[in-house]
């Protein structure tokens, strides 16, 4: 019997022996009796199974998958109430289990939540340094099942992982306890107790940095997720053990390398909170980090970038970055060709370019034309417009001027010009437009960017539906009207259209200021103001809320501006002329009812039509060519001033008494040849007189001899009949409804009003022209008294009907009976 027992110890399992279990055909039998046993009341039985069971799981996983296959963990979880031999395997076994996903998904049901406790308990109070091992692994394997907190039922069980990181029995313990403790830390309720608990140092943690790898692993994990989740007094405690210093030590020592990536991570998360954000700045560790950084890894360039771009980001320290010249350390990433990393870069040049003295260290030649590279650069998958690099452009460019000369020193308008026709975000296009603005303020840069190209852009970028957009264009426009180019492009492009249109649509009132700044700006260029007027300007300033009027006073002064550019214009809107307002040639009034838009004489002219109304004409006011060279005439668009050849060759008629023949430019406006005649005629009459009183009487009697008619003494109604005939004769003669005043011997309120207007004009009488509500005309000339020792100014309309020449005083009775005013 002796051999055969020998024989049989020959063929226990050992792992020498692996092939053994699986030639035998009734191991299989034998593995099952064994689990049975485990049932048994007979503590010998149960551990003789554990034991072969135990071996057996040793050889090789496929054990432990046909063990667990065939219902082993109930069993040993209901064994953990027996003697310490039996629970010792039993927490060896099991832990050996929970290697198996299939296992740890079993474990995790709710039925076995008491015995799971039951192992923590273990963990927590039994003295066998076996069991709490093997109890460890168990709830460190348990933990990551995701419902940690049941553990948290068992009370002590935090105080026990300190007390194990405090004083570690053994490096697995110590290890399985961090794993544990790093799926706590994830529980704000943990974190929040952990400042109660006496054992928690975390100067320990990082001591044990050195205890093993698994450990080292482990506790970067835990601080990992500490600072990710950022709770003050666990930052607080993390600052004391100066952290990120540790951390830049770790990144820095090449046999580390495999965690540079989350040591990285925990000092980013420092980043996030003030507490850990810049304490670190002047220790010489950041130092050599700095140093470090500029030859870095590309796997781990990006967040290095980002962690610099959070200290760029803070103000406090800007003039502390710059005295550690920290603005190398971040042009330095301007080597990688990552686009998330040179984006990055962007931003922090952005930011350390808010400080003056960064500012002008950064602008380089080298920087300037790394952004214009990155302009350049197309098809990227991560910010294919390069939208990053074209806002570090912008902010470099408005705070410091070399940068807009070292961009056209590198060819970058014509990159500027590709990104202008490209359909980009509204805040990028806004600061590409405010770069193109600089260039056009400058008056170095200017000729380089101005360019037909450039006007059809932002003429059409004025109509944009982004108000920024339209804003910036606008001030671009602004800035380019002294620019003759561009204006001679915007009259043939309808430019004057395009503002128009604008303005009557627009609803933004900083909109409106600008476009009404162009308006004023341009209104000094004739062919600009003749344009703008045309496209019935004026009609689009009156319908302005009166609102932004008042909140905006350059409307009214536009307004103005156009009266007084053309004063027929004026007339016509606002039926009345100023004592300052002096008729230039071609001033008109329209007669009668006019419910159209406002009639210009050159469109008149050019389409060869004849209004239903009258339309008189003052032309030849400024027959001293000398002193009305330079006058402004608002009606200059089509045509030039009929020249005297040109009257000589016109056909010739006789109309006036004295048999005196005439230009007449048949079907348009002909020349007046009796108006200066007029205008000798009162510089004789008033050359002698000094009184401005007299002076008026003798300028309205001339005027009602001039317009009395044949018969002076006829009858209203006579003389009304005959005022149609006259009318109607006169434009037979000319083809036109448009009529000279000096073609006129009979007028009543209007025509005399008209003409004593254009003649105390000019003999420096200060006279009005006013149309009042019932459609009368009359005049008003201005006159210093003296009252009571002193000197006022008053107003008198002048009675150009019934008793020619006498004043009457604006107010009085028979000054409102004159001007039919109730």
């Amino acid at each position: 019997m002796k051999p055969r027992k020998t024989k049989a110890k020959k063929s226990d399992l050992d792992e020498s022996q692996h092939h053994a279990i699986k030639e035998k055909p009734y191991i299989t039998k034998e593995i099952e009796t064994s689990i049975t046993l485990l049932e048994s009341p007979e503590s010998g039985l149960v551990l003789e199974a554990l034991l072969f069971l135990s071996k057996y799981a040793d050889i090789q996983r496929n054990n432990l998958i046909f063990l667990h296959s065939r219902g082993l963990m109930p069993k040993l979880l209901a064994l953990l109430d027996h003697n310490i031999c039996i629970v010792r395997l039993s927490l060896r076994l099991l832990s050996q289990l929970l290697a198996l996903e299939a296992a740890q998904l079993e474990l995790n049901q709710q039925k076995f939540d008491e015995r799971v406790l039951k192992i923590a308990g273990f963990y927590t109070g039994h003295k066998d340094p076996h069991v709490k091992e093997f109890a460890i692994l168990i709830l460190a394997a348990f933990a990551k099942l995701g419902r940690a907190h049941i553990l948290l039922a068992e009370a002590g069980l935090i105080s026990a992982v300190l007390k194990t990181v405090k004083t570690p029995e053994s490096d697995t313990i110590l290890n399985s306890s961090l794993e544990l403790f790093s799926k706590f830390i994830e529980m704000e309720q943990v974190r929040g107790d952990l400042p109660t608990e006496k054992d928690f140092h975390l100067d320990l943690f990082i001591q044990h940095l050195n205890t093993s790898e698994a450990c080292f692993r482990t506790i970067l994990v835990i601080f990992e997720k500490i600072t990710y989740f950022s709770d003050d007094h666990l930052l607080n405690r993390l600052k004391e053990c100066q952290i990120v210093e540790h951390m830049f030590d770790i990144i820095m020592d090449p046999s580390h390398a495999e965690h540079t990536q989350t040591c990285l991570n925990i000092v980013w998360h420092c980043m996030g909170n003030e507490i850990t954000r810049t304490y670190f700045v002047t220790t010489l560790e950041f130092l050599k980090f700095c140093q470090w950084v500029k030859n870095c890894p590309p796997e781990v360039g990006l967040i290095c970038a980002r962690i610099f771009l959070e200290l760029a980001k803070i103000d406090s320290i800007k003039q502390l970055l710059f005295d550690l010249s920290i603005e190398d350390t971040i042009l330095s990433f301007f080597k990688s060709d990552d686009k998330q990393v040179l984006n990055v870069t962007c931003d922090s040049v952005c930011f350390m370019s808010k400080h003056k003295y960064c500012c002008e260290k950064i602008v380089t030649p080298i920087v300037v034309k790394k952004l214009l590279t990155i302009l350049g650069r197309q098809n990227d998958v991560y910010d294919p417009d390069n939208e990053t690099a074209l806002s570090t452009l912008y902010y470099l460019s408005r705070r410091d001027s070399r940068t807009v000369h070292m961009v056209r020193a590198f060819d970058g308008v014509e990159i500027l010009m590709r990104y202008l026709r490209k359909k980009l975000p509204q805040d990028s296009y806004r600061k590409l437009l405010e770069i193109v603005n600089m260039f056009v303020t400058n008056n170095q840069l200017q000729k380089v960017i101005l360019s037909p190209d450039l006007y059809e852009i932002i003429l059409t970028q004025t109509l944009s539906k982004f108000v920024e957009i339209c804003k910036r264009s606008l001030e671009i426009m602004i800035n380019c009207l002294g620019v003759e180019e561009f204006r001679n492009y915007f009259l043939l492009n309808h430019g004057s259209r395009v503002i128009v249109d604008k303005l009557a649509t627009s609803t933004d009132e900083e909109t409106i200021r600008l476009l009404v700044i162009f308006v004023h700006n341009a209104l000094i260029f004739e062919k600009l103001a003749n344009d703008f007027v045309l496209r019935k300007i004026l009609l689009v300033l009156k319908k302005i809320p009166e609102g932004v009027k008042y909140r905006n006073p350059l409307i009214q002064r536009v307004i103005n501006l156009v009266f007084n550019m053309c004063l027929p214009v004026k007339f016509f809107e606002t039926g009345r002329l100023e004592l300052m307002d002096k008729l230039h040639e071609r001033f008109y009034v329209i007669t009668g009812p006019w419910s159209e838009p406002f009639p210009f004489l050159e469109v008149l002219e050019i389409r060869r039509m004849s209004t239903i109304n009258t339309i008189y004409v003052v032309d030849d006011c400024g027959h001293h060519k000398t002193d009305t060279k330079e006058a402004h005439d608002c009606f200059s668009i089509q045509r030039q001033s009929i020249t005297e050849s040109a009257l000589c060759s016109s056909s010739i008629i006789s109309i006036s008494s004295d048999q005196m023949k005439c230009a007449i430019n048949y079907g348009r406006l002909s020349h007046d040849p009796f108006l200066p005649k007029y205008f000798s005629r009162v510089e004789k009459l008033t050359s002698g007189v000094s009184r401005l009183p007299e002076k008026i009487q003798i300028l309205a009697k001339f005027v009602a001899d001039c317009l009395c008619g044949p018969t002076e003494k006829g009858s209203i109604s006579d003389k009304l009949h005959t005022f149609k005939l006259h009318i109607e004769c006169i434009k037979e003669k000319l083809g036109t409804s448009m009529i000279p005043i000096g073609y006129l011997r009979l007028g009543f309120h209007c025509e005399r009003a008209l003409l004593f207007k254009a003649l105390a004009d000019h003999v420096y009488i200060p006279a009005t022209l006013v149309k009042g509500k019932s459609k009368l005309y009359w005049n008003e000339v201005a006159l210093i008294q003296s009252e009571k020792k002193a000197k006022v100014l008053r107003m008198f309309v002048v009675d150009l009907m019934d008793n020619v020449g006498q004043l009457l005083p604006v107010g009085s009775r028979e000054c409102n009976v004159y001007c039919d005013i109730l």
